[in-house]
């Protein structure tokens, strides 16, 4: 049987924050009822239906984009009623406004989804990241790769690989190092956590049994690399 063979310079993932993902998507049902109510608002204009082009406009700058639209449309439906008299016409544009200052306000709560939720301490969904697609809002397969490659730690070149396969072997022999200094009493045995080593480089993290590469530490300090370095690795 033969075995697949990994190209060296294929990225190695290192790991996925799987759990902040899924928190983000259920993040979606903060946003749902609002959205279905936009739908709703934006129909009642006589603008037709709701479709991308006109959300991408409206969640970044509001209504404002929609006035002179919807101006015409009412100035058109009073023309097909055969309203000539401006008193009459002004009568019937009376706060014309109104609906799109509850659309508006619709929109500013779409914005300000969190604000009772300060308690969430992580990345979040954003509603940027939502798009009207095929009549609905969703969100995309492409944002959520997006956002699972935000919470993903790679490797992506050899040289990468070869730092960290040699962080690695340092974790291992710090590891072994200190448990042979604990089983010789050198080190008091209440636990890994009383043991203070100055020099270890911010790239080993310690934990309850011992030392492992912290790998979003890593990632960082290898993009710092690749930033202040003319050699591509």
């Amino acid at each position: 049987m033969r075995k697949s063979v990994v190209k060296m310079n294929e990225p190695k993932t290192l790991s996925q924050d799987l759990i902040t993902y899924n928190a983000i998507l259920s993040d979606y049902s903060l946003f749902s009822p609002i959205l279905d109510k936009v739908v709703e608002d934006y129909e009642k204009l006589g603008l037709g239906a709701l479709n991308a082009q006109v959300w991408d406009k409206i969640k970044y700058s509001n209504t404002d984009c929609l006035e002179r639209e919807y101006l015409k449309t009412l100035n058109d439906q009073l023309d097909s009623a055969g309203i000539r008299s401006d008193s009459m016409r002004k009568i019937n544009l009376k706060d014309w406004q109104l609906p799109l200052i509850e659309l508006g306000n619709l929109i500013d709560q779409l914005h300000r989804v969190y604000v009772d939720k300060l308690n969430i301490n992580r990345l979040r969904l954003d509603l940027t990241q939502i798009s009207f697609i095929d009549g609905k809002f969703e969100i995309s397969e492409e944002t959520k790769t997006e956002i699972l490659l935000g919470l993903t730690v790679s490797l992506n070149s050899p040289t990468e690989r070869l730092i960290y396969e040699r962080l690695i072997k340092t974790a291992k022999a710090m590891t072994d190092t200190y448990e042979l200094a604990r089983e010789i009493g050198f080190i008091d045995r209440s636990g890994w956590k009383d043991v203070k080593i100055n020099y270890v480089n911010h790239l080993i993290k310690q934990t309850e049994n011992g030392f492992e590469v912290d790998n979003n530490m890593l990632r960082w300090q290898l993009d710092v690399m690749q930033r202040n370095s003319q050699k591509i690795i």
